[in-house]
């Protein structure tokens, strides 16, 4: 149904420009009250222009990594909107310092305190069993895995593999089960040089990404 998509994607921009016009603030580099979840979403929906995104992008890693000294404060819909903008754009260093703190308020500090499941809230009030905050689940897959879905081919008929190696974690495995079948990604560390293993169900393509210097330093097994 192009003709509804065109008129949809015309509103969307028009309600885009909108909430941008409405709610940056007189820096042009923060939104609202300036904490993580109202710099994510804007970037993660398109309501950011390309030449202020940059800017956004660095107060939000100022928002992170300085204010909140690498803790979250974001709540169910924020935490999962910020993991996922920071999984699709690569930003899995990030990720990774929010997902090894062990201080309140993050996953770690449920851990800490021994949580055997998610908890309601990051204080542990309430609901000692609960889906609010599992979005970092997600980036376990796509982020470390690095499994994630081509939207020009849904259903996972190609899929991209986008590893992450972050932090001092020194190996990772994970899967995913798709209409073709099981899709699975692993990689380890050896020294200076890494270890990637990459299946794929049958009838389906995937495009693996890798880190690494240059083409020459990538042997294939």
């Amino acid at each position: 149904k192009t003709e509804d998509a065109a008129s949809y994607s015309m509103q969307a921009e028009a309600l885009a420009a909108r909430i941008h016009e409405r709610f940056l603030n007189a820096d042009g580099a923060t939104y609202v009250n300036r904490e993580q979840p109202y710099l994510a979403m804007p970037l993660l929906f398109g309501v950011t222009p390309e030449d202020k995104r940059g800017a956004v992008m660095d107060a939000l890693r100022d928002a992170i990594l300085v204010k909140q000294q690498g803790h979250l404060n974001t709540g169910m819909h924020g935490t999962y909107f910020m993991l996922r903008y920071l999984t699709d754009k690569d930003h899995n260093d990030l990720v990774y310092t929010i997902a090894s703190k062990r201080t309140y308020p993050s996953w770690g500090f449920m851990l800490q305190n021994g949580a055997t499941t998610l908890w309601e809230e990051w204080n542990g009030d309430n609901a000692q069993i609960h889906d609010t905050l599992i979005s970092v689940g997600m980036w376990f897959v796509q982020g470390l895995a690095g499994i994630q879905l081509d939207p020009a081919f849904p259903g996972f008929k190609h899929v991209f593999i986008r590893p992450a190696l972050v932090g001092e974690l020194t190996h990772v495995s994970g899967a995913r089960e798709t209409p073709f079948g099981r899709v699975e990604s692993a990689w380890q560390r050896d020294g200076d040089q890494a270890n990637y293993q990459v299946t794929v169900p049958a009838n389906t393509t995937a495009t693996v990404m890798i880190q690494g210097e240059d083409s020459s330093s990538i042997v294939l097994e």
